[in-house]
C-alpha cells in the first residue's frame, strides 16, 4: 500500500501531544477543535498548513519539527 501523509501524522501527533497536554488542552492552545485533533490523530484528516502552525505553536514546535518527525519512506514520496 501507498504511503499517505495522513495516518503517519496523526500517529506522530499523537505521540508529541501526549508530552505536552491531553486533546481538549491541545485543541484549546491550537484554537482548533477537539473534533479536529481527533481526526487527525486517527489519519482520517490532514492538516492544512494553517492547522499545522498553530498545532506546532501550541506544542511549542516549529514545523519543520513536525515534518521531520514523520517516517523518511514518506518524505522520499514527496521529493
Amino acid at each position: 500500500d501507498k504511503m499517505t501523509f495522513a495516518k503517519p501524522f496523526g500517529d506522530m501527533l499523537k505521540e508529541k501531544r501526549k508530552y505536552v497536554a491531553l486533546q481538549m488542552g491541545l485543541a484549546m492552545k491550537s484554537g482548533r477543535s477537539l473534533r479536529c485533533i481527533q481526526y487527525l490523530e486517527a489519519g482520517t484528516q490532514e492538516p492544512t498548513l494553517s492547522t499545522l502552525y498553530a498545532i506546532a505553536h501550541a506544542l511549542d514546535l516549529r514545523v519543520m519539527d513536525l515534518i521531520e518527525a514523520l517516517p523518511e519512506e514518506l518524505n522520499d514520496m514527496y521529493n
